[in-house]
């Protein structure tokens, strides 16, 4: 609820015109159990209704971990979260009554519960009366975009099935991590989790794509992989891989392994320093983010660590080289515009990682030819695909979306082009003698860990937020 209660005016007039009051506990939290806050919630169940011929809503319920610690806490004292939120549920589902709306709600209350904290656990016991405990009107909702193995699903649909009847499933095609869909990584966890669902005989299953952090991959590119979902839906066990990327192919236009290799800026691959861990917990692999690359500083190189750099470089030029021939191939086709941007994408990103590889290690060897190079040909030639990127990146926004939202892109990207004119003008000056050394480039990476949910604050400065 960030995005709504950072409003001053957020517990302002309701359908009435009187004032509704405070509605926040927190700065992400909405303050349960307070008259002002059932009359919002009431304000948008009657807006809803107003809007949709549908009896179902998904009421959330989930990430809200400092639930009853801000408001709520000095007006009330401490009160457990758990009892805290299952009153808060039942007035919520109420009021969906009210409307002739049917609740579904995400499944993590129980869960955390059971296991004081984890969700996806499934070797634990739920506490005695937790299924009656769950409001007959709600569908719990059974969430998981990140396991790869069926087993994993099963396990974990038969728990959910021991407080819910009639659970629903939601799956993800992961559009969250940045310009692209990370294919390989959604591909395999749908497969899993649709092998799954279809095994359990689960009857509701959601495909989600969200937009965090900026809204950066465009939702149509999700399509390729919706057929996983829809096809086990009208096949159920008789489906298989060729059935999907049929239907992949005829739905996009796009041959499914030129989606794939669309979607490969967020690939697998093994790190070495966590196999252990792996073995140890039931195998998997990870994931590189190239949009940590997109936006990682040039002179603090902090977006990869080194050893994965020229893993990068051959997989994105690969990429990069079919994204070219497919966009010359194909000048009039409706996915050219897409080609494009991917192309520049895997370009811009090749070039991130050479620089992670080799800037701060040529500096400190003295190799002033390498220095050369990259403020005569690289930086000048990152910084012109940088604004033809923005330039397509902003052609398919005004295609496919309202204006809200792209000023957020609008000024990472500027500050992306400022900081590559600062590391030019800052080498530029040590080549010419201005300055005797580059302090950036003097210090030591303590730690550089590649992990998807760091921010754009966390890969542009060490010393700061954006």
């Amino acid at each position: 609820m960030e995005q709504y209660i950072k409003w001053g005016r957020s517990g302002g007039p309701d359908f009435t015109g009187e004032e509704i009051g405070s509605i926040s506990d927190t700065s992400e939290v909405l303050l349960c159990g307070e008259e002002a806050t059932y009359r919002f919630i009431e304000d948008a169940l009657k807006a809803l209704r107003g809007a949709y011929k549908t009896d179902k809503i998904h009421i959330g319920m989930d990430e809200a971990g400092e639930i009853g610690r801000g408001s709520y806490l000095s007006k009330n004292g401490y009160i457990d979260s758990y009892t805290i939120m299952r009153e808060h549920l039942d007035k919520v589902v109420e009021l969906c009554g009210k409307y002739g709306f049917k609740p579904m709600m995400w499944s993590d209350m129980f869960f955390r519960l059971g296991t004081q904290g984890s969700y996806y656990k499934s070797d634990f016991g739920f506490p005695k009366g937790t299924k009656e405990k769950i409001p007959e009107a709600v569908q719990l909702v059974y969430w998981d975009y990140y396991h790869n193995r069926v087993e994993e699903y099963d396990a974990m649909i038969k728990k959910h099935m021991e407080i819910e009847d009639n659970l629903a499933f939601a799956g993800g095609i992961g559009t969250w991590f940045g310009f692209l869909v990370s294919h390989d990584y959604s591909y395999d966890n749908s497969l899993a989790a649709m092998k799954a669902c279809v095994k359990n005989g689960i009857k509701t299953v959601i495909a989600t794509t969200w937009g965090d952090d900026g809204n950066e991959t465009n939702a149509f590119l999700a399509l390729s992989l919706l057929p996983i979902f829809s096809e086990y839906c009208y096949r159920g066990s008789d489906c298989y891989e060729e059935d999907i990327k049929e239907v992949s192919e005829f739905l996009t236009k796009i041959k499914f392994d030129d989606a794939r290799d669309m979607g490969n800026l967020s690939f697998m691959k093994e790190v070495e320093y966590l196999k252990e861990w792996h073995l140890q917990n039931g195998g998997g692999t990870d994931m590189l983010i190239g949009r940590r690359l997109f936006y990682g500083d040039i002179l603090y190189d902090m977006s990869v660590n080194k050893e994965s750099c020229d893993d990068i470089i051959e997989n994105y030029e690969g990429c990069a080289e079919k994204m070219l021939k497919l966009y010359k191939e194909k000048p009039e086709d409706e996915n050219t515009i897409f080609y494009k941007y991917a192309y520049l994408l895997y370009k811009i990103c090749s070039m991130k990682a050479e620089l992670v590889k080799n800037l701060r290690m040529a500096y400190r060897q003295g190799n002033i030819a390498y220095l050369k190079k990259v403020y005569i040909e690289f930086l000048p030639q990152l910084k012109e695909w940088y604004r033809e990127f923005v330039d397509v990146y902003k052609a398919i926004w005004k295609r496919d979306y309202k204006p809200f939202g792209y000023e957020v892109s609008s000024f990472r990207f500027g500050g992306v082009i400022s900081r590559i004119n600062d590391a030019e003008e800052t080498i530029g000056d040590y080549l010419r003698n201005n300055i005797s050394k580059i302090d950036e480039l003097e210090e030591e990476i303590l730690t550089n860990e590649e992990s998807f949910w760091d921010s754009v604050s966390g890969l542009a400065t060490p010393t700061g937020r954006l």
